[in-house]
């Protein structure tokens, strides 16, 4: 099965089916009548839905992936290069895309919590 037909497949499922818990019928104490309660609406606002925006921020630093091997067979098989890709990433993230992210953000009155590697606030601390 594909992500898309999955999906669409999930979603078709009303949340009620999955979400509403089971209770004891508080009349007759039977576990046999059992039924579903609903804990009604109690997010701010009537809100249906709540999410958790959840930053990762890294910076460049001497983490493993930052290095790679040579090319295999080769006399440079065991030297190790700089990953500019990784180091890249890491770079963009930490001067720009972080910085943005934190921006759009408070734009949008969101908040969100972050992980933060401690090489990245050392480096960055204006963003911690």
């Amino acid at each position: 099965m594909n992500r898309r037909k999955l999906l669409s497949t999930l979603l078709s499922i009303p949340a009620a089916t999955i979400a509403a818990p089971l209770s004891f019928n508080q009349n007759t104490g039977n576990p046999d009548k059992l039924k579903r309660q609903s804990p009604g609406v109690f997010w701010p606002n009537d809100a249906r839905i709540a999410v958790s925006v959840t930053i990762m921020f890294e910076a460049e630093s001497g983490q493993a992936d930052a290095w790679q091997a040579g090319p295999a067979g080769t006399l440079q098989e065991k030297k190790r290069f700089p990953n500019f890709y990784n180091i890249q990433g890491r770079t963009y993230g930490a001067k720009e895309g972080i910085p943005r992210l934190l921006d759009m953000l408070d734009r949008l009155h969101i908040r969100g919590t972050s992980f933060m590697i401690g090489q990245a606030i050392d480096r960055y601390p204006d963003l911690a």
